[in-house]
C-alpha cells in the first residue's frame, strides 16, 4: 500500500510541476503577445511617418512638374505666336510686291 501511495504522491508532484510549467508557458505567451503588439504598433507608426514623408515629397515634385508644364506651354505659345508673326510678315511682304 505504501508503494501505491508513494507512487500516487509522486504522480501528484509531477502533475503539480507540469501545471506550474504550463502556467509559465502561458505567461510567456502572454508576454510575447504584448511584445509583438508593441512592435506592431511601432512598425505602424514608422510606416505612417514614411508615408507622410513620401506624400510631401511627391507633392513637391508634382508642384515642380506643374510649373514646368506651365513654362513649357508658355514657350510653345510664344514660339508659335512669334513664328506666326514672321509668317504673316513674309506673306504681307510678298503680297505687297
Amino acid at each position: 500500500m505504501d508503494n501505491v501511495e508513494e507512487r500516487v504522491a509522486g504522480l501528484e508532484g509531477h502533475v503539480e510541476e507540469q501545471s506550474m510549467r504550463i502556467d509559465d508557458v502561458r505567461r510567456a505567451v502572454v508576454s510575447l503577445e504584448d511584445r509583438v503588439g508593441r512592435f506592431d504598433d511601432r512598425v505602424d507608426r514608422r510606416f505612417d511617418r514614411l508615408e507622410l514623408r513620401m506624400d510631401t515629397r511627391f507633392v513637391g515634385v508634382d508642384d515642380r512638374l506643374d510649373s514646368m508644364n506651365k513654362l513649357l506651354w508658355g514657350l510653345i505659345v510664344s514660339v508659335t505666336g512669334g513664328a506666326l508673326a514672321v509668317i504673316a510678315g513674309i506673306v504681307t511682304a510678298l503680297l505687297q510686291k
